[in-house]
């Protein structure tokens, strides 16, 4: 099981950003093992409406800040803050 986890996981790591995030939309978000030492590649950057998608549906079905950050390059506290703000937008 392991081996599999890991060729999963290679196959992902090879998928452009934007396919991987449609990927994550059209199915339940898993969790996501967080890369040691790596700086999140979406920091200060406006957020798309698929990474705002995401980040709801995850959130209802329960996945953490940590998680969702991981997956969209994100950090925790801009996911937490922009949660906020669809929270204020009645998105949430």
């Amino acid at each position: 099981m392991e081996q599999q986890q890991l060729r999963i996981r290679e196959i992902l790591d090879k998928l452009p950003k934007s396919q991987l995030i449609e990927l994550l939309l059209a199915d339940t978000p898993q969790q996501v093992q967080k890369p040691l030492n790596v700086r999140p590649n979406r920091l200060g950057r406006r957020w798309s409406n698929k990474e705002d998608q995401y980040a709801i549906q995850a959130y209802k079905q329960g996945i953490t800040a940590e998680q969702i950050a991981d997956v969209l390059g994100r950090t925790e506290s801009g996911v937490y803050n922009r949660l906020h703000e669809l929270r204020n937008k009645g998105a949430l």
